[in-house]
């Protein structure tokens, strides 16, 4: 007659072909082989009927505070719901890459402007599209009759929302993720799956920003309406680099000495103070800040030939000139009052003109108030 097992006897350990463990195997590869490609952090989350996007994503597009950016407001269902558009996603891999920063909330010498520090090297598109490419062809080869899809930045997909499910932090109150290692300067990718994928066991990550109020009280703009909730029509990263057209007046002084994006709230966030950069992304040293002058009078061959391969790159020449203007007024340097009324000579584009016109005219009025 078998006995049961007393209570200290082990628990039989299933055969490696048990179907209740393979997809905690599935998933160990495609993370292991996330990591071997040069990604600095990795989270698998599962796809099912009770995900959905967190409450701060539905106020965010309810109140219509994604301003101009009308891709978001046609897309919004799919980003509440990857079923929407692919009904048999089962699982979300999310990765990340660290990019190094040094940021500071003083202004650039006076001729120069500042750029986020996220473009200070390479375009993350690339850089981390190359090793989900990589990534996603191991996992075809490996599993033909599943499919992947993969995005940086690009896609209909919540990659924030998914990061905080794969385990890989919390948003802080600038809206961004923060992971315990990386801090807040991170680029974020995902892979889309059919493949039923456990998550790979961790700890979840819950929010560790407590009481600090640091990045809400030094947005220059007030553009964080609450933790985790901002405001695109008040962010000065909105205004100089994807609005196209010209910048309101009001908007202007907003935007300081920033020709591209913006860091402060990220820069006084204690997280980041010890973040773990990667080499990945090693600052371009000539553009960690632009010459106001050289950007106002670089042609659009130059401009290509000078950012081409970068974030820069993707503001095209005509809005590089329009900020320039911006900034130009803001930064106050005299020295660049005629520049503006050589640049109204030879410019025929009716906005940059009208840029141009404010900007001196702020210069003036900084001349006479001086005297």
């Amino acid at each position: 007659m078998a006995h049961p097992p007393s209570r200290l006897s082990p628990s039989p350990v299933p055969r490696a072909s048990s179907p209740e463990i393979l997809p905690w195997d599935d998933a160990s590869w495609l993370v292991a082989q996330a990591y071997l490609v040069g990604f600095d952090a990795v989270g698998v989350a599962a796809v099912d009927e009770t995900t959905s996007a967190t409450e701060s994503m539905f106020y965010w597009f309810a109140q219509g505070l994604h301003a101009g950016m009308d891709w978001l407001w046609t897309t919004q269902a799919v980003r509440l719901d990857p079923r929407r558009r692919w009904p048999d996603v089962r699982s979300i891999v999310v990765v990340a890459g660290g990019y190094p920063a040094w940021p500071t909330l003083r202004a650039p010498a006076k001729g120069y402007g500042r750029v986020s520090c996220y473009a200070w090297g390479r375009d993350y598109h690339r850089v981390l599209g190359r090793r989900l490419e990589r990534l996603v062809a191991w996992a075809r080869r490996r599993w033909p009759d599943d499919w992947f899809r993969w995005y940086v930045d690009t896609g209909p997909v919540a990659e924030k929302v998914w990061a905080v499910r794969a385990g890989l932090g919390w948003i802080g109150k600038h809206g961004n993720l923060i992971h315990p290692r990386l801090g807040s300067w991170t680029f974020l990718g995902v892979v889309l799956t059919s493949r039923p994928l456990r998550p790979v066991p961790h700890q979840t990550v819950t929010d560790r920003c407590g009481t600090c109020t640091r990045c809400i009280d030094v947005c220059p703009t007030r553009a964080i309406l609450a933790p985790g909730v901002v405001s695109a029509d008040r962010c000065i990263s909105y205004w100089t680099i994807e609005h196209p057209g010209p910048i309101p007046e009001a908007v202007r002084p907003w935007i300081g000495s920033y020709l591209f994006g913006c860091d402060d709230c990220q820069t006084v966030c204690p997280w980041n103070r010890w973040a773990q950069t990667a080499g990945s992304f090693v600052p371009v040293l000539q553009r960690l800040r632009i010459s106001l002058r050289e950007a106002l009078w670089m042609d659009e061959a130059a401009f290509h030939a000078t950012f081409a391969g970068t974030p820069v790159h993707r503001l095209g020449w005509w809005r590089l000139r329009r900020n320039a203007l911006v900034v130009i007024g803001n930064h106050g340097d005299a020295s660049l009052s005629e520049d503006l009324r050589r640049f109204l000579t030879v410019e025929t584009d009716p906005v940059l003109r009208e840029h141009a016109v404010w900007a001196l005219d702020r210069l003036n009025q900084k001349g006479r108030s001086d005297e």
